[in-house]
């Protein structure tokens, strides 16, 4: 039996460690090959590196494009075709170079033209590139962008073409032709700020890009100024280090994730600090360096200086222009802050409102306007907390008889006319300072405080006087009462307690013939206590069938015969027989007569 090798398996498989994406392994590899390259000696092993490096660049760019399909694939495509135009005219000229050519032998002219072919594929792509097209509406970066490209075509004129100090022999060829990639270059470069100043480094894929672009511009510059000084080029760190950073970055931008990402983090169009100050070194660059390569003492001819001049004039208006944009950009920022505190403050108002008319909602019977039961108790509550020993307070609670026949023969609208004109009438019967509240439909309750027993008798009176007055709604003239329990808060009970002994005294009022007022007395909870219990007893005595019946004749004087037989209902309960008269009230207000008298028939 062979051993289990599973468990040797799991552990290599612990061990593996996770490999680096593409990306990172394309630029540290481009990079270490690129330095050992520019600081080994040897020219054909660095010219093998940089055709190398070039041609790897390439195929990463066209591996990117497809492999992480960016947001804006035709752009990529583009710059991609670039950068086969341009490392293709460099392997031309690199074999020219070692074969044929050399230094000291200008190279063909078409040889030096095919690289100015891949500059309008860079600047188309760079242009296809997410909100980096210059028919975009942020024309904050395109002025920010020419800026920076005016102040660095001041400077390239000053150290190239300068008549103190610039080209040495005009009508070398090859000089010339050195001069104008740069040139070429500073076209690329704009769309390159544009770029930066749109993206900066939020995606690292369009950040390579453009640092990618400079190194190219810095490297094609020190060419330039290469031959233009006499010195011959070569393919060491200064010469070649530009190119290669270019070449490494361009394939690790189309191969970085990022390139996939489309959004547009456009640029807000304000001029900020960084710019501000970037604006202010380009601006003084370009004269500065004019200043140090005039000699002193040189004969003056403003031909010379009709160039700077207006690249100058042309930096000065794009700043002035670019000044004033960002002042009308802050303006109509302020008026956006304006407008947006203003809504703000509306809808503060608004919400406050509407907090309040929730609020008030909340604790107002929304038919009457009057305060409703969750707020009365409150009042209640907070009155029998607050009062003082010398205080009294009072509770009046009502009802309006006969009101239930009004809702039945009228209907409900007229029934709630009604109901509002009788609120209206208690607003104005009352002080100011009393609490009004409809505690549910006809039932109404008024607080008293700081009230004798004689005032809270007077109030009593004017509400049972006004409540009686004829209402007029619509064609139709009703009448209806109201019966009153007064209740007079003398000491500290608890405000439930008080709602339920004036609940008592109405309840009394309306027993005693309706349309008047009863007061609170402890008798009234006894009576209630009574009652509860002769209610209890009638429900047992249903259920134990206690209930008997007894007949009485009824005869007749004149005859002496039996006329009739009275049926009398007699309740046999363990304390004795219960007469009627006891409990046949309970039993007709508590409902238990039905089933009582079901049981007697």
């Amino acid at each position: 039996m062979q051993p289990d090798a599973s468990p040797t398996r799991h552990v290599t498989r612990g061990r593996r460690t996770a490999r680096p994406p593409l990306w990172l392994l394309f630029l540290g590899t481009g990079l270490l090959v690129s330095a050992v390259s520019v600081l080994l000696p040897g020219e054909a092993d660095d010219v093998a590196v940089r055709s190398a490096v070039s041609v790897a660049a390439v195929i990463a760019m066209v591996a990117g494009t497809r492999l992480r399909r960016p947001a804006a694939p035709a752009a990529w495509r583009l710059l991609a075709a670039g950068l086969v135009a341009w490392v293709g005219a460099d392997l031309l000229w690199t074999g020219w170079f070692l074969t044929a050519g050399g230094v000291g032998h200008p190279a063909p002219i078409w040889l030096e033209v095919s690289y100015l072919l891949s500059y309008p594929l860079f600047f188309a792509g760079l242009g296809r590139l997410p909100g980096n097209a210059i028919r975009s509406r942020d024309g904050g970066v395109t002025l920010d962008a020419m800026v920076i490209l005016l102040g660095a075509a001041f400077v390239y004129w000053t150290v190239a073409f300068n008549p103190y100090g610039g080209i040495q022999d005009p009508s070398d060829r090859n000089i010339l032709m050195a001069a104008t990639y740069p040139a070429a270059d500073l076209f690329v470069q704009f769309m390159v700020m544009r770029l930066w100043f749109t993206h900066g480094l939020r995606n690292r894929s369009y950040a390579m890009l453009a640092l990618g672009f400079a190194g190219m511009f810095a490297n094609d510059v020190l060419y330039a100024l290469d031959l233009q000084v006499g010195q011959s080029w070569d393919y060491d760190l200064l010469g070649n280090g530009g190119w290669l950073l270019w070449f490494v970055l361009m394939g690790t931008a189309a191969l970085h994730p990022s390139a996939a990402d489309g959004r547009r983090t456009a640029s807000d169009g304000h001029l900020t600090v960084a710019r501000g100050v970037a604006f202010l070194v380009m601006a003084c660059a370009g004269p500065f360096s004019l200043v140090v390569t005039v000699p002193a003492g040189a004969p003056m001819d403003p031909l010379d200086f009709a160039a700077p001049l207006v690249i100058f004039a042309a930096l000065m208006g794009f700043l002035i222009i670019r000044l004033i944009t960002n002042a009308r950009a802050a303006q109509r920022r302020a008026i956006q802050l304006d407008e947006q505190a203003t809504e703000l403050s509306r809808a503060l108002e608004e919400q406050g409102a509407l907090q309040e008319l929730i609020s008030h909602r909340a604790m107002h019977d929304p038919l009457t306007g009057l305060a409703n039961r969750a707020l009365f108790n409150d009042r209640l509550e907070q009155a029998t907390a607050r009062r003082a020993p010398s205080a009294r307070h009072a509770l009046l609670l009502l009802d309006l008889d006969g009101f239930k026949h009004v809702n039945d023969g009228y209907g409900h609208p007229v029934g709630d006319q009604l109901l509002i004109q009788a609120a209206r009438r208690l607003r104005e019967t009352l002080r100011e300072a009393d609490t009004l509240a409809r505690l549910g439909g006809d039932e109404f309750a008024v607080l008293l405080e700081d009230v004798t027993a004689a005032e809270a008798g007077e109030i009593a009176e004017r509400v049972v006087d006004v409540v009686a007055e004829a209402y007029t709604v619509g064609e139709y003239a009703l009448h209806v009462t109201t019966s009153v329990g007064l209740y007079m808060i003398a000491e500290s009970v608890p405000a439930a307690d008080v709602l339920r002994d004036a609940d008592l005294a109405l309840y009394a009022a309306k027993a005693a013939g309706k349309n008047q007022i009863s007061v609170f007395h402890q008798g009234l909870r006894v009576e209630r206590l009574d009652q509860a219990r002769i209610a209890e007893g009638l429900r047992r005595a249903l259920e134990q069938d206690a209930f008997s019946v007894d007949y009485q004749p009824v005869v007749n004087l004149e005859t002496g015969g039996v006329h009739a037989v009275e049926a009398l209902l007699r309740w046999r309960s363990p304390e004795g027989i219960v007469p009627p008269d006891a409990f046949i009230p309970t039993a007709e207000e508590t409902g238990l007569i039905v089933p009582i008298g079901t049981h007697v028939l």
